[in-house]
């Protein structure tokens, strides 16, 4: 298996990471439903999904410390 296939991310990633790249692509399927002429190009769920982790977690550090 490569780092590539999606069989290797399964296997490899947390069940949170996995339940948030399938409310990802849950979110960009009613997206596509709607008429709208394009998006643009290809999306990378996987990196929109890590970067809005990357910020939770950034948040959550900064709360902590505020508080």
């Amino acid at each position: 298996m490569t780092e590539g296939e999606i069989k290797f991310a399964v296997h490899v990633e947390s069940p949170e990471y996995r339940q948030l790249l399938v409310e990802a692509i849950m979110v960009l399927t009613l997206v596509a439903d709607m008429e709208i002429p394009s998006i643009g190009g290809i999306i990378h769920i996987d990196r929109i999904v890590h970067m809005a982790n990357d910020l939770f977690d950034h948040d959550q550090v900064s709360s902590f410390f505020f508080i």
